[in-house]
C-alpha cells in the first residue's frame, strides 16, 4: 500500500484556502527551538504528550531551530543535482530512496484574549510534505514545499490554555517528481511558524487592481470575501479607504449586503504612480461592519496603482515601455540555507538596486512573503515562479509528470495558489507557471 505523502493525488487534508492577507504579519511567531527527531526508513510513532522520550531503538529526541534545514544539522546530508533528480527515475512514480523524515514537537501557551475567536495555525514553508497533530489528534496534510499552509485549529485548542503541536515532515514525497530544481536539496520548516486569531465572521481575502490609469486619474476595483462563519448577520457593510503616503484618503468606497462576495470601483485623481523608478504605495484598510454599524474586522494592506500590458512585443508598465535589467534569485545563504532572514532580505535589495537592476525572478518557486513587499517598496519588477520543476524527466515522455493525471491536482495548486497569496503586490508584472 502506498503511503500517502508518496500518492501522487493527494496535494491536501483540511488546509485552509490560500489568500492575499498578510496575516503572517501578526501571528505569535513559534521560531526558535522545537523538540526534534529525525528519522530514516519506517517513520516511528508520534509520542503521546505523557513526556516519554524513549524512542525504542531510534534516534533520540533533541533540539532544532525553526526556521532551518535539518541537514545543515547533523541530520542527513544535503544533495545537490542540477538537471538530474537525486535518485534513479527507472520506477517513477515510486522514489527509491527510504523515507527519512522529521518531527517536530513544541508546547504553546494560547493567549487568553483570543477568546472567542479561531485560532488558525500556519506553516511558512515545508519541504516536502507535512502531517500536522495538535494535542495528539491529526490535523491535517500539505505539499508544497514553497507555500504557506494553514490550517483552523479552533476545535483542538482553547485561549488560556496549552497546546502541544506536532509536525511530520517528510524528506521525500510524490512532490519531490515536481521539485527538480537546479539547486541543493534541503528538508525542513524553511520558514515561519506560527499561530494567529481570526473572528468568527471576518475578511477572509481581498484583490487590489488598477483598472486602467494616467497621471490624471485611475480607476481601481477591489473584491472583497467575507467568511459569516454561519452567525446570521445580515446585512453586512464592507467600507474601502485608499490613504497616501501622507495619511491623507483619495479613495472611500462602500458595499452592502449579505455577501460572501462584495465587488466595488472608484477613481483616483492624480494619482501617484507605482514603477520601479517610482516605487509609490497606498495605505489601504477594509472594514467589515453589521447592519448597526458594529466593526466586526479590519484589515490593511500597502498596494500600488499600476497597469501592466504586452504590446507590440514591449511589456508596458502605466502604458510606457520598459527596460529589463533582471537577475534569477535563490532564497539561499551559506550558512542558513534557505533561511532568509530579514537582514538577509534587505542586504539583497540593496545589492540588486546598487547594481542597477529593476527586475528579478523567484527561481524557482515563490518566496517568503518579506521579499515581495520588500520588492513592493523598493521598486522591482518581479516574474513569480510556481514551484513546478520536473527537468530530471523533460525528454522522457512516458515518465512526465505534466503527462500523467495523477499529477493534474498538484500542478493547478501550485500555481493557483501562488496566485491567490501573492495577486496584490503591484512589483509582480508576470506570472511563470514552473522553471
Amino acid at each position: 500500500m502506498t503511503a500517502r505523502h508518496r500518492d501522487p493525488r493527494l496535494v491536501s487534508e483540511n488546509r485552509r484556502k490560500a489568500h492575499g492577507l498578510d496575516s503572517w504579519s501578526e501571528m505569535l511567531r513559534l521560531d526558535g527551538p522545537w523538540e526534534f527527531r529525525h528519522w530514516e526508513g519506517d517513520p516511528p510513532p508520534l509520542e503521546s504528550d505523557d513526556g516519554d522520550r524513549s524512542d525504542a531503538g531510534r534516534g533520540s529526541w533533541g533540539s532544532l531551530d525553526v526556521p532551518g534545514s535539518w541537514v545543515l544539522d547533523g541530520h542527513g546530508i544535503p544533495i545537490y543535482t542540477n538537471v538530474q533528480y537525486p535518485f534513479a527515475i527507472d520506477q517513477y512514480p515510486d522514489i527509491p530512496r527510504a523515507d527519512e523524515g522529521g518531527d517536530y514537537r513544541r508546547r504553546v501557551a494560547v493567549p487568553v484574549d483570543w477568546r472567542g475567536q479561531q485560532i488558525i495555525l500556519r506553516l511558512g514553508a515545508a519541504e516536502s510534505a507535512v502531517d500536522v497533530f495538535v494535542n495528539g489528534v491529526a490535523v491535517g496534510f500539505s505539499t508544497d514545499s514553497r507555500l504557506p499552509a494553514e490550517f483552523d485549529i479552533s476545535q483542538l485548542v482553547s485561549a488560556g490554555e496549552e497546546a502541544v503541536i506536532e509536525l511530520r515532515v517528510h524528506r521525500w514525497s510524490a512532490s519531490t517528481w515536481l521539485e527538480d530544481q537546479d539547486m541543493w536539496w534541503m528538508a525542513g520548516l524553511h520558514r515561519s511558524v506560527g499561530l494567529y486569531p481570526v473572528p468568527p465572521v471576518r475578511i477572509d481575502d481581498l484583490f487590489f487592481r488598477t483598472l486602467n490609469c494616467s497621471t490624471d486619474s485611475a480607476e481601481i476595483a477591489i473584491d472583497v470575501s467575507v467568511e459569516t462563519g454561519g452567525a446570521g448577520i445580515s446585512p453586512l457593510a464592507v467600507h474601502v479607504s485608499l490613504e497616501d503616503q501622507n495619511g491623507i484618503s483619495v479613495l472611500d468606497l462602500a458595499g452592502q449586503g449579505d455577501g460572501p462576495e462584495f465587488s466595488m470601483t472608484g477613481a483616483i485623481d492624480s494619482p501617484a504612480l507605482w514603477s520601479a523608478e517610482t516605487p509609490n504605495l497606498y495605505r489601504l484598510v477594509v472594514r467589515l461592519s453589521d447592519g448597526a454599524g458594529a466593526l466586526l474586522h479590519e484589515v490593511e494592506k500597502q498596494v500600488g496603482v499600476r497597469t501592466v500590458e504586452a504590446t507590440g512585443g514591449q511589456l508596458l508598465i502605466n502604458g510606457q515601455p520598459i527596460s529589463v535589467f533582471g537577475v534569477n534569485r535563490h532564497e539561499h545563504d551559506g550558512v542558513l540555507g534557505r533561511v532568509q532572514t530579514d537582514e538577509l532580505l534587505e542586504q539583497d535589495m540593496r545589492l540588486l538596486r546598487a547594481s542597477n537592476i529593476n527586475a528579478i525572478r523567484t527561481a524557482h518557486y515563490p518566496n517568503d512573503e518579506r521579499f515581495y513587499h520588500l520588492c513592493d517598496r523598493y521598486g522591482f519588477y518581479i516574474m513569480d515562479e510556481a514551484n513546478v520543476e520536473t527537468h530530471g524527466l523533460v525528454s522522457d515522455a512516458e515518465r512526465l509528470p505534466t503527462n500523467d493525471e495523477a499529477f493534474e491536482d498538484a500542478f493547478v495548486a501550485r500555481g493557483r495558489r501562488m496566485a491567490l497569496r501573492d495577486r496584490n503586490h503591484p512589483s509582480i508584472v508576470c506570472w511563470s507557471l514552473g522553471n
